[in-house]
């Protein structure tokens, strides 16, 4: 398997569309639309941005074990933060197709979201705000 060029990473991102398992609201879909629009309530009015990332294949196609031992580490490091919740999702192509365990999280600022994905060397992850 060939891992995707760069441009072709960043054309997937746009068109992503994430699951998230809300322990209150249920599931419900995130999906791509034009800034500053929205259908639907926020999951986490006042609290800051949702972030959304994944510790799977890191710019490059990693076995599933190792998608799934990278993954186990970052839900563990979150798990130490009792500042933070945490809630299962998936994100995938519009076809369900490709998909990759990943995690949404409420309590981080931008900055530390981004070296979170740093330190997991992801090529991007998703930040959710809530509509003004």
């Amino acid at each position: 398997m060939t891992s995707p060029s760069a441009e072709e990473r960043w054309l997937s991102y746009t068109t992503t569309i994430v699951r998230i398992d809300h322990p209150r609201l249920g599931s419900f879909v995130v999906e791509p639309a034009p800034a500053g629009h929205a259908n639907g309530e926020y999951p986490a009015p006042g609290q800051g941005p949702i972030h959304i990332m994944t510790a799977h294949n890191p710019g490059r196609a990693l076995s599933v074990d190792e998608n799934n031992r990278r993954q186990q580490e970052l839900l563990a490091r979150l798990s130490r933060r009792l500042d933070l919740e945490v809630w299962n999702a998936l994100g995938g192509d519009g076809q369900w197709q490709h998909t990759e365990d990943s995690v949404a999280i409420v309590g981080l600022d931008d900055g530390a979201a981004l070296e979170l994905a740093r330190q997991f060397e992801q090529d991007a992850i998703f930040s959710w705000v809530e509509s003004q």
